[in-house]
């Protein structure tokens, strides 16, 4: 128990020197967001001030789990601005930091263009950053796309925002492998609710969210059943707006993957698969994984399968513009 080891903080302490108070607070909270409780009266509410989440923060907790500006600038060539990166740290608490680690996520800011404007494809990423990793020494980012190369998931598909600040699990969630598309859905609904909102109140597009496919359970089963209607049924999955939240489209994966590799050396899902909410032409649902030094491998699959090494990665984004 907490009050076994625990000496209460003084007004004293807390309001001494503001290094002193950043550390004192700093301690609270990440304590705090890890399930620690502390006796009544123990903290003086001086300390409960939010903390201020800096650039250097994020970079201090997340080491190497964070992919930041400096980053994106080598992949990219887009420059970050200090107004841009203010708004996008704005809504980042040490609690999320905390939850993020706990869950094994990596912290990631996207964006959604190049430093000359060009959209940021799959494709595009296949041209532009694959031979910097080659030139490195880590490889390919993309296996083989003779499949796919002119699908839209490929070639047109965005990651739908100018810049985003999101977690993602470094692998696919727990218990994920092995379910079609639709028991992976509920899974994805319950890992929100129980792993990275635990404690708290849903905020309310979570809620909404699966409140929709709630309602929606039924008559996605009745077509998955229905051996001709899976591409109805993918589409319908695919646009609910929990897998629209929770799971990644295809550039963002492979962006995730690609600056990843990057800045650590190691690849992402190397033994395992993540299913996407991107589609194909005729309707397939989209995963890509299996990733090495020859690259990551692309498939696609029926809502209404499942295999023991497709599973999910939960991706949630904390801000964007």
């Amino acid at each position: 128990m907490a009050g076994e080891w625990f000496r209460p903080v003084q007004e004293h302490e807390a309001n001494q020197d503001p290094l002193r108070q950043f550390a004192i607070t700093q301690s609270i909270n990440m304590l705090e967001a890890v399930g620690v409780e502390f006796p009544d009266g123990a903290v003086p509410s001086a300390t409960r001030e939010k903390t201020e989440v800096t650039l250097d923060l994020v970079k201090m907790i997340m080491d190497k789990d964070f992919i930041g500006p400096a980053q994106v600038e080598k992949a990219t060539n887009r420059v970050i601005t200090q107004a841009e990166l203010t708004r996008l740290l704005e809504p980042l608490s040490i609690e999320m930091l905390a939850r993020g680690k706990e869950l094994g996520a990596f912290l990631t800011l996207r964006t959604g263009k190049a430093g000359d404007g060009s959209p940021l494809t799959a494709k595009w990423m296949q041209q532009k950053l694959e031979p910097g990793l080659k030139e490195d020494g880590k490889g390919r980012i993309l296996y083989d796309t003779d499949w796919y190369g002119k699908e839209n998931f490929f070639t047109k598909e965005t990651p739908g925002y100018d810049l985003a600040l999101a977690f993602t699990t470094k692998n696919v969630i727990d218990g994920s492998t092995g379910l079609n598309y639709l028991e992976q859905t509920q899974l994805l609904a319950d890992f929100f609710k129980e792993a990275v909102f635990r404690g708290q109140k849903l905020p309310d597009v979570y809620q909404q969210a699966i409140d929709e496919f709630e309602s929606k359970m039924g008559k996605l089963q009745q077509l998955l059943k229905d051996g001709n209607k899976w591409q109805q049924a993918a589409m319908k999955l695919s646009k609910l707006a929990i897998n629209q939240l929770a799971r990644r489209n295809f550039p963002e994966g492979i962006y995730d993957l690609a600056l990843y590799t990057q800045s650590t050396g190691t690849w992402l899902l190397s033994n395992r698969w993540d299913w996407l909410n991107s589609r194909t032409a005729d309707g397939f649902l989209v995963h890509f994984g299996r990733s090495a030094a020859a690259g990551a491998s692309v498939y696609r699959w029926r809502p209404d399968r499942s295999s023991s090494s497709l599973g999910v990665c939960a991706s949630w984004i904390v801000s964007k513009i």
